[in-house]
């Protein structure tokens, strides 16, 4: 069977699959989606979701006739909505759109919600908690039976199709500045991984300081899987400083599993417990780091970051410089105080 990426001169330049399809030469087509129902670079506000379901539709027979179908050879379409309320209000007005173009052929529909598809809430959440005043550790965990599995296939990396160039630039830079905001956060974070670790789950727990792991986390990054660089979210800078320059490239460039015994050895994990356990490990170690000089913690994760990248006199420059400033803090004087005093320390 040979393919074909059909792409007609009226829809403008091709944008990754935003106005294509695969379709079988001289046969039936098959599937056909992503197709953009508003174009973000157009001006004033965004039809009603009726008009730009229509909108999308007419691009989707557009290809059609210039894959020299027709209608009924429409056999599937996968329709990506955010919003999945206003789908709901306008499911009248989109069957009087769909009639009026596609007649009494109904192919197969698959109704997917992206909504969390550019969900910047982890990305804001890290950023807030760096300047968050009552927070002084942070765990990360998964709330189901995996830390993080990756891009749902339907939900992320399927709509990821219906985007241009520009838009998954957007989408790139903002998983990007998940992991730059956890490096950021100059409060310790630690990932209880109480489950799978693939793809970006991967990524988020190489970026957490300290990995504490159920004996059920098996790990991945998986973006060679799907046809994508395995350097992806920042896993080239992290994955080597974590486990060496030859392991790393093993893990990002075959995406496959190892198992949690097998992380730990490389340094990957530092704890493995089993797995009624791990939150319960992973709270208790943060509650130990919370108790202890925020200021010199914060201090230690920003030297570790930025001192390998350093020559030795130039590390040494930098913790003579930082060290001697802590010790004017009021920390340094209380750890001081309770050795005398026989009593633990209150660090601020």
């Amino acid at each position: 069977m040979k393919f074909e990426v059909v792409n007609p001169e009226e829809l403008g330049a091709h944008k990754g699959w935003n106005n294509g399809l695969l379709a079988p030469r001289d046969g039936r087509i098959l599937f056909i989606a992503g197709q953009a129902g508003w174009e973000e670079e157009a001006r004033g506000e965004p039809p009603p979701f009726s008009g730009q379901f229509a909108h999308a539709l007419d691009k989707v027979l557009a290809v059609l006739r210039a894959a020299g179908g027709d209608p009924t050879d429409l056999a599937r379409i996968t329709i990506y909505v955010t919003d999945l309320n206003a789908y709901r209000a306008s499911r009248k007005e989109v069957g009087e759109g769909w009639r009026a173009r596609l007649g009494k052929h109904y192919p197969a529909v698959a109704l997917v919600q992206v909504s969390g598809l550019m969900d910047p809430e982890l990305r804001d959440t890290f950023r807030a908690l760096d300047t968050e005043q009552g927070v002084r550790a942070v765990v990360l965990t998964g709330s189901g039976r995996a830390f993080c599995s990756g891009g749902d296939v339907e939900d992320i990396i399927g709509a990821l199709f219906a985007h241009d160039a520009a838009g998954l630039r957007r989408f790139t830079d903002m998983t990007c500045d998940v992991i730059r905001n956890i490096r950021r956060c100059r409060k310790p974070v630690i990932a209880a991984l109480n489950g799978t670790v693939a793809g970006a789950g991967a990524v988020i727990a190489a970026a957490c300081d300290i990995r504490v792991a159920s004996e059920t986390a098996k790990i991945a990054f998986l973006f060679v899987r799907v046809g994508l660089s395995g350097a992806d979210m920042g896993a080239s800078w992290l994955l080597p400083r974590l486990v060496g320059l030859g392991q790393a490239t093993e893990l990002l460039m075959t995406g496959d599993f190892i198992d949690a015994r097998r992380a730990y050895e490389m340094g990957l994990y530092q704890r493995v417990v089993p797995h009624e356990r791990v939150v319960d490990e992973a709270a208790a170690l943060a509650e130990r780091l919370a108790r202890g000089p925020s200021e010199a913690l914060a201090v230690t994760k920003q030297a570790l970051e930025a001192e390998y990248s350093m020559d030795l006199d130039q590390a040494l420059k930098h913790e003579s410089q930082v060290q001697a400033r802590l010790m004017e803090h009021p920390n340094f004087r209380e750890a001081y105080e309770a050795f005398r005093g026989k009593r633990d320390p209150k660090f601020r």
